[in-house]
Parts: structure tokens; C-alpha cells; sequence
């Protein structure tokens, strides 16, 4: 094998692991409720807005313990991560619980017909271990919340996603977390949509930093091919 061949391979190489690592160097999500000390606030959030919980429905039984899925809709004042429409709907498996009388044993979890609860003898329970995202009706609140996207494209929430939960925009609670939120922005170099439901869209850092080391990269395969050529 040539000098050449054996340095272009080389480089090939070198640009692959620098990708990589460019694109998986966002923080991961933590799946615990207690944060670590390397916790992102922002990490791995799809979608983050602000607004009022307006409509829960019980889809069925979660697989999880005594968890009953449900399906939280929200009418959107602002994207503050992400965008979209107007009304946004997230799923939940980890809060809503059915009422304790009922659910006494796991038989008579297992009998229980979920189509003839109603959402207000609903408990919730989201910090209840199992990190789920609510903890109170969601209706009627105020909600500074993120969201996490599966693979279907399905929305996600999780205790560690929120806020704040308050009694409306100009709750102290939700003015705090909005302030919040966009400070975290700002040390990233981002800025969030003042107003509307037009967001900051999440995706590559803006400095530009991570587009220079890999067009570096694909500067140096391209000088490398050239030297090829003209020695084969």
C-alpha cells in the first residue's frame, strides 16, 4: 500500500470519529428524578413552550404498575424550543393514577375498566418515583414545560422537563422559569421566539464551531484525493 492511500485512510478515518463525536456530544437525558451533577436542563428536549393545559384523556392502562397513560393537551402562548401549531398534545405513563379505592389490590387493578373513570378522581403522582410529569390536573394551568420526541414522532413528558406549573403567564413561578429558560439559551447562543407560536428551532450549535472542524475535515480528504491522483 502507497504512502498516499495509507494517509488518505488515515484522514477517513480521523473525520469519521470527529462526526461521531460532534454529533453525539450533546448531553444525554438523565432518567433519573434526582439530577446528576452533569445535568442539561435542555438536554434531549424536542419541543419547550409555554402555555395552558386544556383537555387530559385516558388512553388505557400503562404497563406500569398502577400508571394509567394519558394524553395531555395544551394550548400553546409561546415555543420557546421548537415550533409548531397552536394546540400540541404530549403523552404521559408515569402520573395519573386511578382512585386508590379501586386499585386496593393488583387484581383488582387488573379488573378495573379505565373507560368509566373521569379525569377529575384522577390522583396524580409524577414524582412519584417513576418520573412522570405531572402532578396535579394539568387543566386550567399554566404550564412552562419541554417535551421529549420518540421515534414515532409521539411527544413525552417527564418530571424533569418542567418549569413550572402556575395559575397563569404572570405566575412569579412562571415568570421565574421563563427567565430561566431564556438564560440557558442565551449561554448557548440561542434566542427564543419573543411571542407567537413560531420557536427556536433545535439543531446544530450556532457558532459554528462543529461546521468548521468538519469542513476542515473534508478539506484535508479533498487535498488527500488530489495527492492520489496524481501519483497513481
Amino acid at each position: 500500500m502507497s504512502t498516499s492511500v495509507r494517509w488518505l485512510m488515515g484522514a477517513s478515518i480521523w473525520l469519521a470519529l470527529a462526526g461521531g463525536a460532534l454529533m453525539g456530544r450533546a448531553a444525554p437525558r438523565a432518567e433519573a428524578c434526582s439530577p446528576g451533577p452533569d445535568f442539561d436542563p435542555l438536554g434531549g428536549m424536542d419541543t419547550l413552550i409555554a402555555g395552558y393545559g386544556t383537555d387530559v384523556e385516558i388512553l388505557g392502562k400503562a404497563g406500569l404498575m398502577t400508571y394509567l397513560e394519558v394524553a395531555v393537551t395544551f394550548s400553546v402562548d409561546r415555543y420557546l424550543i421548537g415550533g409548531g401549531p397552536r394546540t400540541l398534545r404530549a403523552l404521559d405513563r408515569k402520573s395519573a393514577t386511578p382512585p386508590m379505592q379501586l386499585i386496593q389490590t393488583s387484581a383488582m387493578f387488573d379488573a378495573l375498566d379505565v373507560s368509566t373513570l373521569s379525569i377529575g378522581e384522577l390522583g396524580w403522582n409524577g414524582s412519584g418515583g417513576a418520573c412522570g410529569g405531572i402532578n396535579e390536573d394539568p387543566r386550567g394551568r399554566y404550564w412552562v414545560v419541554g417535551f421529549g420526541r420518540d421515534d414515532a414522532g409521539v411527544l413525552h413528558m417527564h418530571l424533569l422537563s418542567n418549569f413550572a406549573v402556575g395559575d397563569g403567564p404572570d405566575d412569579p413561578r412562571v415568570v421565574a422559569a421563563l427567565e430561566r429558560v431564556e438564560g440557558l439559551l442565551t449561554e448557548r447562543g440561542l434566542r427564543p421566539a419573543e411571542a407567537g407560536n413560531a420557536g427556536l428551532m433545535r439543531g446544530s450549535r450556532r457558532d459554528g464551531s462543529d461546521q468548521i472542524v468538519l469542513a476542515i475535515g473534508a478539506l484535508v480528504l479533498m487535498l488527500g484525493a488530489r495527492a492520489l491522483t496524481h501519483r497513481v
